[in-house]
């Protein structure tokens, strides 16, 4: 398997787990309590704990994919370049080439 499906995975992978917590979150049911009662709530370390590392875990595997993106975008636009300087030195020597036998003898003094 490429580098680029591997990434794609796992930012797929990524995206399920936040779709995945973020369903969980919005199917659990509301209690019924009076308007004015106060709601004592607790979310438990483990649970902070995974959600953190789970958004970390999706932004750095973004930033790996931009980072091989960009590299094999560099790659690849300094491989044109390159090509491109070498085929004008190709081209280059091959005019300076053909003026020379193209030209005529200078003529001899003396």
């Amino acid at each position: 398997m490429n580098s680029g499906k591997r990434i794609i995975l796992l930012l797929a992978a990524a995206l399920v787990c936040l779709v995945a917590l973020a369903v969980a979150g919005a199917a659990a049911p509301a209690p019924e309590r009076p308007l004015g009662e106060i709601a004592l709530a607790y979310v438990d370390p483990g649970s902070a704990g995974f959600i953190i590392v789970s958004v970390l875990g999706f932004l750095s595997a973004i930033g790996y994919a931009i980072r091989s993106r960009f590299s094999r975008f560099k790659d690849w636009l300094f491989r044109r370049l390159r090509s491109a300087q070498e085929d004008a030195a190709a081209h280059a020597e091959e005019s300076v080439q053909g003026r020379m036998d193209d030209d005529p003898p200078p003529p001899a003094r003396g």
